[in-house]
């Protein structure tokens, strides 16, 4: 019972409510209420006052009867509705003046019961609501927002809030202009769900802003930086050819066959730059033969060949190495000074394009040591063997002829 009297007391602090005398006017019309809802339980006389929005009447009257049933006969489930309905019209008198203050002072002297939880809530929501309106969106910078939230941490409007700071936050951010600010807009705000239609926009603005610091300073790992952040969108399939022009200038000025095949690597898959990827082919095959040097050996010119010889950009490199091979190894088989050798290097040569000379080469050498050995031998039967062996090759028309002649002398 105590418990309802300092209710009643609240109750009283928290609507203000004037005195009788003050309302004189409406005594007529309060007599006639009375009489026609004298007889209908307390709680619908409540319900119709509040519905009427003569709250203040509502909680004159709601309080009169908690103090009168005190110690009974009212069931409590009929004080519990009162006490319900009261708080209400009190809510009510503080949402007319619609003020921190007014909600302030609700939930201060309205006590917590099972009965004012649900509107303590709702007043906690209006209160927070007042003050994000009247005080943090008047000032409206982080620190007001960062405010309200640490305030009113449960309310609803603090989704409203967080939008409000992250669209402040980008407006510095693009105010800054520089890509440190943005990307420190990007770790402050990409959490926030509320955030996302701003992030949204910063990303434009962080890939613009980056696209044209990337342009400015020229450089392959700015590009780079850029491509990998903004990786699947448009922005890198803008920045991403620059990055490769780039990158291949890079590789011309080490001029390396390692360079050139690294850059290739990287950029194969890359659409829209086949003019530079075929560019990095031909930097290569010139940079492979420059490595082979004035006297590269046989590995080194197979070597070459193998990778490069059916390239259409090594269309003068590749028949030119297999002319230098071809020579290599004719000099080899010529040092050994043997038939077998330089048969064996016709034997395997024979099938090979564009080296026509240095075959002819071997078979004029082979025709020298043929003769050599025959003249050696000195019978008919070597020089018959020479001629029919070398008649028919232009190579061999000297030493056919003079064999010819050895071949009538000996026996």
């Amino acid at each position: 019972m105590q418990a309802q009297l300092s209710r009643q007391a609240t109750f009283r602090r928290a609507t203000g409510r004037r005195a009788n005398a003050a309302r004189l006017p409406f005594v007529p019309l309060l007599l006639a209420t009375l009489l026609l809802g004298a007889c209908a339980p307390m709680p619908q006389q409540l319900r119709e006052l509040v519905q009427d929005g003569r709250n203040e009447d509502a909680i004159e009257r709601g309080e009169k009867f908690l103090e009168d049933n005190r110690f009974g006969p009212a069931l409590p489930e009929e004080m519990y509705e009162v006490e319900t309905l009261i708080a209400r019209a009190s809510l009510n008198v503080a949402r007319k003046r619609d003020t921190v203050e007014a909600y302030r002072t609700f939930r201060k002297n309205v006590p917590e019961t099972q009965a004012t939880a649900k509107l303590l809530a709702q007043a906690y929501n209006h209160e927070a609501a007042a003050w994000y309106r009247d005080i943090t969106l008047r000032a409206d910078s982080l620190q007001a927002h960062r405010a309200f939230r640490k305030r009113y941490p449960g309310s609803e409007a603090v989704g409203r809030s967080r939008l409000r700071e992250a669209q402040i936050a980008f407006g510095l951010a693009r105010q800054a202009g520089t890509m440190q600010a943005l990307d420190r807009f990007h770790v402050l705000y990409e959490r926030w769900p509320e955030a996302a239609p701003v992030l949204k926009d910063a990303r434009q603005l962080e890939a613009q802003v980056g696209f044209d610091h990337a342009k400015r300073t020229a450089s392959v790992d700015v590009w780079r930086a850029f491509n990998a952040r903004f990786s699947g969108s448009s922005w890198a399939e803008r920045g991403l050819p620059h990055e490769a022009d780039l990158a291949l200038r890079e590789a011309r000025s080490r001029n390396t066959v390692a360079a050139f095949r690294a850059f290739a690597q990287r950029y194969a898959a890359i659409a829209g730059i086949g003019h530079l990827l075929g560019a990095a082919r031909s930097h290569e095959v010139e940079a492979a033969w420059l490595a082979l040097g004035q006297a590269p050996s046989d590995a080194m010119l197979v070597s070459f060949l193998q990778h490069y010889e059916f390239w259409p950009e090594a269309s003068r490199q590749g028949p030119a190495a297999r002319v230098r091979l071809a020579r290599l190894r004719l000099s080899v088989a010529v040092s050994r000074g043997t038939a077998e050798a330089l048969e064996s290097y016709l034997q395997i040569h024979k099938g090979w394009k564009q080296i026509g000379d240095v075959l002819g080469q071997a078979r004029k050498a082979l025709v020298v040591v043929a003769f050599a050995a025959a003249k050696t031998t000195g019978t008919r039967v070597a020089y018959e063997a020479f001629i029919t062996r070398f008649q028919s090759w232009s190579e061999a028309r000297r030493e056919v002829v003079e064999a010819a002649g050895l071949a009538r002398d000996a026996r």
